[in-house]
C-alpha cells in the first residue's frame, strides 16, 4: 500500500482529530446533562425533608421582644439562608453563618414555657441506623457564635441567643400516639450548634461538638469542625419511650412535637435526615459534575 500524500496524511489527522473531538464533546454534554440531572434530582429530594405544616402551637409563656414571635409558619420549610439587609451596618441582605444569627419574627417562632408547638413532615422521617451518627432528624434554632474579632470572626467559644429553654421532644407515626425522646438521651433544643447556610440542612453535626470546642477558631476553622454540616443539634427515633419509659420501636414518623418547660426557645426549621442512598445520589452528581466540567476544560485550546 503506498503511503497517502503529506497533505492527504494531514486531512486524515485532521479528521480524526476533529471525531475525536466531537465525540469528546457528545460525551462530557451528555455527562454534563446526567450530572445536572443527578443533582437536581437530589436537590428536588432534599427539598421534601422539612417540616410542611403546623399541627398545633401554643406559645406559652413569651415575654420580652420574643412575645411577637408567634408566626409558627417560621417553622416551616428550609432554615434562613440569609438575613434581611440592616442599612447602615448591612446594606445588603447577609448570609446566616455561625456568628450571623436569624433573628426577625419572619424566620423563628417563639415558645415560651407551658407552650409546645407541633409540625408534620409530608415525607416520612425514617429511623435509619445508617444515618450519620443515627440520627434522623435535626433542629435548627437563633443562637450564634461570640465574634470576639467583629466582624472578622472569631470565637471565644461562647453564644448568644439561647434563651435557657428546657425542651421535650416527642414523635409520632399517626399524630395521634405521641411518644418521648428519652430526656437522658435527648439534648435540650438550645444545644444546637449555630447554623452556617455554607453547610449541608440535614446533615447531622458531630453530637460531641460544644460551643467550645470553638474557643479561638475562625469562621473557615470552625466549618472544618463542621464537617459540611450547616449546624442544628440532631435527634434519633430510637430514643422514643412510652408513658412506662419503655423503648418503643419506630420505623418512621410524620409529626414532631416540641414542649417547652422552662425557660423560652426560637425555633427555625426542622430538617429530617436524608436517606443515605439520597446522599450518594447527591455526592455522585457533584462529582460528576465536576468532573466533566474538568475534562471540558481541558479539552479546550
Amino acid at each position: 500500500m503506498l503511503p497517502l500524500a503529506g497533505n492527504k496524511q494531514q486531512q486524515l489527522r485532521l479528521s480524526r482529530s476533529e471525531g475525536d473531538c466531537k465525540f469528546m464533546k457528545r460525551w462530557m454534554t451528555a455527562g454534563l446533562a446526567l450530572a445536572s440531572v443527578m443533582v437536581s434530582s437530589w436537590a428536588t429530594l432534599h427539598a421534601a425533608a422539612y417540616a410542611s405544616s403546623v399541627v398545633d402551637y401554643q406559645p406559652g409563656a413569651l415575654s420580652g421582644s420574643l412575645s411577637s414571635y408567634t408566626n409558627a409558619a417560621a417553622a416551616l420549610g428550609m432554615p434562613a439562608t440569609f438575613n434581611p439587609a440592616f442599612p447602615p451596618w448591612s446594606p445588603e441582605p447577609t448570609p446566616i453563618t455561625p456568628f450571623e444569627a436569624p433573628y426577625t419574627s419572619d424566620q423563628l417562632v417563639g415558645i415560651g414555657a407551658g407552650g409546645s408547638l407541633t409540625l408534620r413532615f409530608a415525607e416520612p422521617v425514617r429511623n435509619l441506623p445508617a444515618h450519620p451518627y443515627g440520627l434522623d432528624f435535626v433542629v435548627y434554632g437563633g443562637a450564634a457564635l461570640v465574634d470576639v474579632n467583629w466582624p472578622n470572626g472569631l470565637s471565644d467559644g461562647t453564644v448568644f441567643g439561647n434563651l435557657g429553654g428546657v425542651t421535650r421532644i416527642s414523635v409520632s407515626a399517626d399524630g395521634q400516639n405521641f411518644y418521648l425522646l428519652n430526656p437522658s438521651l435527648a439534648p435540650v433544643t438550645e444545644a444546637a450548634l449555630p447554623t452556617d447556610s455554607a453547610g449541608q440542612f440535614g446533615l447531622p453535626p458531630n453530637p460531641a461538638l460544644t460551643p467550645a470546642a470553638f474557643a479561638g477558631k475562625t469562621l473557615p476553622e470552625i466549618r472544618a469542625l463542621y464537617g459540611g454540616s450547616a449546624g442544628g443539634v440532631g435527634y434519633d427515633l430510637g430514643w422514643a419511650i412510652d408513658a412506662q419509659g419503655q423503648p418503643v420501636s419506630l420505623q418512621e414518623i410524620h409529626y414532631v412535637r416540641l414542649s417547652v418547660l422552662e425557660g423560652q426557645i426560637k425555633l427555625d426549621a426542622l430538617a429530617a435526615v436524608p436517606e443515605p442512598a439520597t446522599w450518594l445520589l447527591g455526592l455522585a452528581g457533584v462529582g460528576l459534575l465536576a468532573w466533566v466540567r474538568r475534562q471540558r476544560n481541558s479539552a479546550r485550546p
